[in-house]
């Protein structure tokens, strides 16, 4: 029953980061999160880059556990990652404090369940693990390839629907982001923003159209005006909402 456990602790922590990683690719709360932190965009390159990086490695993790390939190595990773997410967020995030936890037991015990690692003793040994590990690394180019071309096709599109004249466009707002992001519309459009949010209250803020308004919980919030500048703007929250509310931000384009 021990290894059944382990198999089952060892998949679900590899289905967590595989969803992380897929997620960073979609541009999540998370991707948007690394976006407003000073220590990424203090790095000597793009920070989509950053944010690629972060998402394969999250994937690769992520395939390798649930195969259980290198499982002591990848939970090493793992654990490594939710250190470096929890400094960076001090400890904010108490979620990431119990898969930590997870990582560190799966990088430490022995006999971490049945898996491609048993397999691979089996059959040819470090040829067949090598095999299943290039496999992990370019299926997880390939998962990450297919969410950028579904995340590059969606920005394309304006947001909302046109209802009576005007661009109505439903945004909900989280701990940290806005949903959606970017807002996409067309330049001279009458905007008809509903906000709400879903956990606390929160800013709507857009200083380049004289926006300022307060997202309340459980409500509808109306946000009307009408998008006279092109170009991409930054949205911001303006009502403070915890301890990651200066990372809150998201994009408005006006094509």
């Amino acid at each position: 029953m021990e290894n059944y456990g382990l198999i089952i602790l060892r998949a679900s922590l590899g289905v967590v980061f595989l969803l992380f990683g897929i997620g960073k690719f979609q541009n999540d709360i998370w991707a948007q999160t690394i976006r407003g932190m000073s220590f990424f965009l203090k790095l000597p390159w793009n920070i989509n880059i950053s944010i690629f990086l972060i998402g394969m490695s999250e994937v690769e993790i992520g395939l390798a556990l649930i195969c259980g390939l290198f499982t002591r190595f990848f939970a090493a990773l793992a654990a490594l990652e939710l250190l470096g997410i929890l400094i960076l967020l001090r400890f904010a995030e108490a979620r990431d404090i119990g898969l930590l936890g997870m990582a560190v037991y799966l990088a430490m015990v022995r006999n971490n369940g049945f898996g491609f690692n048993h397999l691979g003793q089996g059959l040819s040994g470090k040829n067949m693990k090598m095999f299943f590990a290039l496999g992990i690394f370019f299926t997880s180019v390939f998962i990450s390839g297919i969410c950028f071309a579904y995340r590059a096709s969606a920005m394309l599109e304006p947001s909302g629907e046109i209802i009576n004249g005007e661009r109505v466009i439903n945004v909900q707002a989280s701990k940290y982001s806005f949903y959606p992001d970017p807002i996409v519309v067309k330049a001279g459009e009458k905007i008809h923003i509903v906000a709400t949010a879903v956990d606390v209250a929160h800013g709507f803020g857009l200083s380049e159209f004289g926006v300022d308004a307060r997202i309340e919980p459980g409500q509808e919030n109306i946000i009307e005006f009408t998008a006279q500048k092109t170009g991409t703007f930054t949205v911001y929250c303006t009502v403070y909402c915890g301890p990651g509310h200066a990372l809150m931000r998201g994009k408005f384009i006006v094509e």
